[in-house]
């Protein structure tokens, strides 16, 4: 019989000699240079590399400030829902912030970019008449 221990990130019963716990995916065997808290990285856990959905939707927001790359809004608003999602079933995976960004500047960057776009289609259309 398996002898259980709590994974260190959701608390779940793993068995002891799991490289990785099963639910969140947190390797359990670390090295010596791993660190015990946050993702392990330099940035203290600040970007969320186990949620790529959120990380990928933040990425495209900004991007999308750009007005020839408008489009790419709606694809961050889609990421940030699915990232929120995913954050939400594995608390242990952060990222919710990064998705929140993803579709409120996504969207906003959508809708402002496109509707001036729009407005442009629609105006020339109208003058050449």
């Amino acid at each position: 019989m398996a002898t259980l221990k709590p994974c260190p990130m959701c608390g779940e019963d793993v068995s002891l000699n799991a490289a990785a716990c099963p639910h969140c995916g947190e390797k359990l065997r670390r090295t010596a240079k791993s660190k015990s808290h946050g993702e392990g990285d330099a940035t203290g856990g600040l970007i969320p590399y186990k949620n790529p959905m959120a990380l990928t939707a933040y990425y495209l927001s900004i991007a999308s400030l750009i007005p020839c790359f408008f489009f790419l809004g709606a694809v961050s608003v889609v990421l940030g829902i699915m990232g929120l999602k995913r954050a939400k079933q594995t608390p242990a995976i952060k990222g919710q912030v990064h998705a929140w960004i993803g579709i409120i500047l996504g969207g906003g960057c959508f809708l402002l970019w496109g509707g001036l776009f729009a407005t442009g289609v629609i105006a020339a259309i109208s003058s050449g008449r």
